[in-house]
C-alpha cells in the first residue's frame, strides 16, 4: 500500500505540473519536457513519468505533435484558463495529512487570497522538506505568489531569497522574518496575560509544561514570566516545569499526584491537549485548576475546560492577502508589513465557548 501511495504522489506532482500550466497559459499550448527530464525535475522513476504523459494524454489533456514534442491542450480545461497560481507551503512542505491546527491556518489564509478575484487558486506544494527546490516549484508551476504558513526557517529563508532577487510575492502566517511580511501573535505579551489572569483569580500553583515548544515560544515565556514577578512579586505565584517528553511528563506526573501534589493552574508553551484527560482525572478543571490552549488546538474535539487563547486569525490573514495582491500588482510600491495576530481569552466548559474574558 505505502509504495503504491508513493506512486500515486509522484503521478500527482507531474499532474499539478501541467495543470499549472495550462492555468496559466491561456489559449497558448504549451510544450512540456520529455519523459526522461519530467523524471529529474520531480525526482520520479522515468516509467512513472511516461505513465503520467501517457494518462494526461488519453484524458487529452496533453497531445504529441510531430517535430514539436508533447504539448498541452488548453481547451480541455476551459475553466482553468488564465487563472493566478498561488503556491502554499504549510510548516516543511512534507506533510502526509492535514491536522487541525495545519487546516486551520492554511485554509484561513488561501480563502482570504482567493476572495480577492475568481481567477485566483492556491496549490500545495509537496516540498517534502527541501527548501531548494522552492525556486524551482516558483519557476516551472508559474506561480503568481507564496503562501508561508508556520514554515521551519530554512523554507522562509529560500521564500526570502526569492522575494529579494526575484521579486517573488510572499506573505508569512505564523512567523516572523525581515524584508518579507508577516503576521504573527505576541507570544510574550499572550503568556504575561495568562499569568496575570491567573493572579488574577488568585491561584498560586502554576504547571508549565515546555516540551515541544520552539525555543524563541521558551525566550518569550521566560521573558515574560520574569516581567510578571517584577510587577506582581517573586511569590506572587510558584512555577514547576516539566521539560521532558511527553512520556517522561506523564510518569512525572503520576509520581507527583501520587504524592498529593496539586496545581490550581496548567499552561504550556504549545497545546496541552495531549494531556488535558490524564489531568482531568487528578485536577478539578472545573474550578480548582485552571487549563489553557489555544484555538488551534481544536478545543471541542476534546472537550475542553478551561480558557482558549482565541487568536483572530482571520484579520490578520485578509491584511496579509491584501499585502500579497498589491505585491503582484505593484511590486515596487507594495510595502513590507509585519501584523500582530491579536488574541482575546474564551473560557470554554466541556468544549463549548461560555464568556469572554476581558
Amino acid at each position: 500500500m505505502s509504495g503504491q501511495n508513493d506512486l500515486n504522489f509522484s503521478y500527482t506532482k507531474i499532474r499539478q505540473y501541467v495543470y499549472s500550466l495550462i492555468a496559466t497559459s491561456g489559449d497558448t499550448p504549451q510544450r512540456i519536457p520529455a519523459a526522461r527530464h519530467l523524471a529529474e525535475i520531480f525526482e520520479v522513476s522515468h516509467p512513472t513519468a511516461l505513465r503520467a504523459i501517457r494518462e494526461l494524454s488519453e484524458e487529452g489533456l496533453l497531445v504529441t505533435r510531430r517535430g514539436s514534442g508533447t504539448v498541452t491542450c488548453p481547451d480541455k480545461v476551459a475553466n482553468l484558463v488564465q487563472k493566478r497560481i498561488f503556491g502554499v507551503v504549510v510548516e516543511n512542505g512534507m506533510n502526509s495529512f492535514d491536522s487541525f491546527y495545519s487546516m486551520r491556518l492554511g485554509s484561513c489564509l488561501a480563502l482570504e487570497v482567493m476572495k480577492r478575484g475568481m481567477d485566483i487558486v492556491t496549490q500545495n506544494l509537496a516540498l517534502s522538506g527541501d527548501a531548494s527546490k522552492l525556486g524551482a516549484f516558483v519557476r516551472d508551476r508559474r506561480l503568481s505568489g507564496l503562501l508561508l504558513v508556520c514554515p521551519p526557517k530554512e523554507i522562509v529563508e529560500a521564500a526570502r531569497r526569492l522575494h529579494v532577487e526575484n521579486g517573488t510575492p510572499v506573505i508569512l502566517f505564523r512567523g516572523q522574518c525581515d524584508g518579507i511580511s508577516w503576521a504573527d501573535y505576541d507570544f510574550a505579551n499572550e503568556w504575561f496575560r495568562r499569568l496575570e489572569l491567573i493572579h488574577r483569580e488568585g491561584r498560586r500553583r502554576v504547571l508549565v509544561i515546555r516540551s515541544s515548544g520552539s525555543e524563541l515560544h521558551a525566550q518569550c515565556a521566560r521573558s515574560a514570566t520574569e516581567r510578571f514577578c517584577k510587577e506582581y512579586g517573586a511569590d506572587a505565584c510558584q512555577f514547576f516545569e516539566l521539560d521532558g517528553d511527553r512520556q517522561e511528563n506523564f510518569d512525572r506526573l503520576r509520581e507527583l499526584f501520587g504524592l498529593g501534589v496539586k496545581f490550581d493552574a496548567v499552561i504550556g508553551l504549545r497545546s496541552i491537549g495531549p494531556y488535558c484527560d490524564f489531568l482531568r482525572e487528578y485536577l478539578d478543571v472545573e474550578e480548582e485548576c485552571r487549563l489553557f490552549c489555544l484555538n488551534l488546538a481544536n478545543p471541542e474535539a476534546f472537550g475542553f475546560t478551561g480558557y482558549v487563547i482565541d487568536l483572530e486569525l482571520e484579520k490578520a490573514a485578509r491584511t496579509l492577502a491584501v499585502n500579497l495582491l498589491r505585491q503582484v500588482e505593484d511590486p515596487s510600491g507594495a510595502p513590507v508589513i509585519h501584523e500582530v495576530i491579536e488574541a482575546e481569552f474564551v473560557f470554554y466548559r466541556n468544549g463549548v465557548p461560555v464568556s469572554k474574558e476581558s
